[in-house]
Formats: C-alpha cells, sequence, structure tokens
C-alpha cells in the first residue's frame, strides 16, 4: 500500500465542522484505505455528548467511517483520470447495512478507519470499516454509497 500521510480535505467535498477525517495514511487504490481522525476535547459533538462523560456519538462514528469510503472513491476517480487532482465528488448513503460498536471512544485518542470496498454495481459501491484505537477494534459496519 502506498503512503499518503496527507489532509483528507483533499480527497472529500465536506469542510467543517463535518469533516471529520484528518488524514489518508495508506492506500492501494483499488480497494483498501487508511485513515485517521485525532479525537480531542475540543471537537463539536462533545458539547453535548455527554456533560462530564465525553462519548464519540455512534451517528458521528457511522460519518468518519462513510467519509473514509469518500477517500477512497476520490483516490479510484483519480487514478481512472490518470490525473494528478481531482475534485471530490459527493457521494450519498445508500444504505447502512451493519454497524456495531464493541466499545466508546472518548478524547485524546486517535481513531483509525481501515476501509474496504467489498464491490460495485452500477452507481452503488459496497465498503466493510473496522474502526480501532491503539490497535484494539472499536466497531465494524457494511456500508453502500451510491456514487
Amino acid at each position: 500500500m502506498k503512503k499518503y500521510n496527507e489532509n483528507a480535505a483533499l480527497y472529500l467535498p465536506q469542510a467543517k465542522p463535518m469533516m471529520m477525517i484528518d488524514k489518508v495514511i495508506e492506500s492501494d487504490i483499488e480497494k483498501n484505505v487508511i485513515t485517521e481522525k485525532s479525537i480531542t476535547q475540543d471537537d463539536v459533538f462533545f458539547q453535548g455528548h455527554f456533560p462530564n462523560h465525553p462519548v464519540v456519538p455512534g451517528t458521528c462514528l457511522i460519518e468518519m467511517m462513510l467519509q473514509s469510503c469518500g477517500v477512497l472513491l476520490t483516490l479510484r476517480h483519480k487514478k481512472e483520470l490518470n490525473v494528478d487532482y481531482v475534485k471530490p465528488g459527493i457521494g450519498h448513503v445508500a444504505k447502512i447495512l451493519s454497524a456495531t460498536f464493541f466499545r466508546e471512544v472518548s478524547p485524546d485518542c486517535t481513531i483509525r478507519f481501515n476501509c474496504h470496498m467489498e464491490s460495485v454495481a452500477m452507481n452503488f459501491a459496497e465498503f466493510s470499516v473496522v474502526p480501532t484505537v491503539d490497535g484494539a477494534i472499536v466497531g465494524t459496519s457494511k456500508l453502500v454509497l451510491a456514487v
């Protein structure tokens, strides 16, 4: 896999506060990408979730996983066109096939998203994503994006 260590904003159309991935770590451009998000007390979702016990909401974790899938789609499109830059497209969630969470994610950690494209059919791409913190699996998901 190719090392990137680049700002995820190069590959996604989102802006703050909805830009929820910080870095693209590595990718094979075909089927896999690894992204990261540094979780800090300053993240907007901690303002009310929960006072005195900050936890990343599951819906935000799903959005982070979806954005990781979006990074891979942009990398693939860039390769297909054989260009150095391509404007990130806007993908849409078609289906959340499954999402399971095994532990809470709290501030002052880095969450890593291991994203794998399972298949592409017509205008839909199916992904499996496994988020980890310090090597421990936080959850799993199967997601479908309309592309």
